[in-house]
């Protein structure tokens, strides 16, 4: 008897800044790892699950040897939109004449020469990287969106073993799920994050299917050993913006382009926030932040790829969900979790072919 399809669902991953590539390389290894053969990538066996990386640094390293799979899990051009302004004084010599960048954009960005190598730990920096790319990351993400929707992922997913939604009696649900992965401490992820959680939101509304948006938002403890004395109020900042807009009937507003239309967002930027840091009262990270991507990596392989994540999920958002909507006693919001992983392994496969090594003897 074939072994029962488990489920999945289709997915945009979107990294931002150097936290979110370091994140969702290591969810493309994983995925080569365990779906790769030497005729076939592994990222073009699940089809339903599609990245796009956002960056004003143009360096593709990453912390880890990629080794042998370098060339299969890299990042193509349409996964990756590149960010940069190659001369941050001269944009902003005219900023007087475009309203939609000085309502908000604050002085001494201009000190800044260039953002072609990250944004220098300057927020206002990474969101005006944003405005001036926006066009191309909404065209990357929309397009992404409309890969993991194709009709032929169905198949795709049952050669790989897997039924992409879940049965519930007997209907099918199928939700949408986008993962945005930054940090909230340097300048391209904690300058974007939060329109592009909204951006996200927007363009979701034309799929005219149920989704889910998951924020993993890394926390200033993670990059506490850098010089830079910006990582604390960088934070500080990032999520005193996120908690504003998680409040009840609070509405995202932004103006991308001169002239153009006022994209208007109502609610929280996500259906769930992770707020992620390197310690807790029982472990911690000892500042490797390698290990600390890894688990992150894994959390996101296992939601989606993992025999029992639908299961395990669906009792996890449960959990979660009777607290998004309250507040405490000041009225402020409480829509922010955690996660922790951990595993114990059994190796099936080998216990199996010496099982059956042993029956043919």
């Amino acid at each position: 008897m074939p072994d029962a399809l488990r489920p999945t669902y289709p997915a945009v991953i979107v990294g931002v800044g150097g936290t979110g590539k370091e994140v969702i390389m290591r969810v493309r290894r994983l995925i080569e790892e365990n779906f790769g053969t030497p005729q076939q990538r592994g990222l073009d066996r699940v089809p339903w699950i599609q990245f796009l990386h956002i960056d004003t640094d143009t360096s593709e390293e990453v912390s880890f040897a990629l080794g042998e799979l370098r060339e299969r899990i890299k990042l193509e051009d349409v996964e990756r939109v590149t960010a940069t302004i190659a001369d941050v004084p001269g944009l902003l010599q005219k900023v007087g004449q475009l309203p939609h960048l000085s309502s908000w954009l604050p002085p001494g960005v201009e000190k800044i020469v260039s953002a072609v190598k990250g944004a220098s730990t300057c927020r206002p920096l990474g969101r005006l990287c944003l405005f001036e790319h926006q066009p191309a990351a909404r065209a990357a993400f929309e397009s992404a969106q409309q890969t993991v929707l194709r009709p032929g992922n169905d198949a795709e997913a049952g050669a790989a073993g897997y039924q992409i939604g879940r049965m519930v009696g007997a209907t099918k649900t199928v939700e949408l799920q986008y993962y945005l992965i930054a940090s909230t401490c340097g300048g391209t992820g904690a300058g974007m994050f939060l329109d592009l959680a909204y951006l996200i939101r927007d363009a979701a509304k034309a799929v005219m299917m149920p989704s889910v948006a998951r924020g993993f938002l890394v926390l200033p403890d993670a990059y506490l050993n850098h010089l830079t004395p910006l990582i604390k109020p960088n934070g500080y900042a990032a999520l005193k913006e996120l908690d504003f807009y998680s409040r009840k009937g609070s509405e995202f507003r932004a103006q991308y382009t001169q002239g153009g239309a006022v994209m208007k967002v109502p609610g929280p930027p996500f259906n769930f926030c992770y707020l992620l840091g390197m310690q807790n009262g029982a472990i911690m990270f000892d500042q490797d932040r390698r290990d600390f991507f890894e688990m992150l990596a894994h959390k996101i392989y296992l939601d989606l790829l993992s025999e029992i994540s639908a299961h395990e999920r669906s009792n996890v958002d449960a959990a979660i969900m009777p607290f998004l909507d309250t507040t405490d006693e000041l009225g402020w919001p409480k829509r922010y979790a955690s996660f922790g992983l951990s595993s114990v392994k059994f190796p099936g496969r080998q216990v199996r072919n010496a099982c059956a090594a042993r029956l043919g003897q």
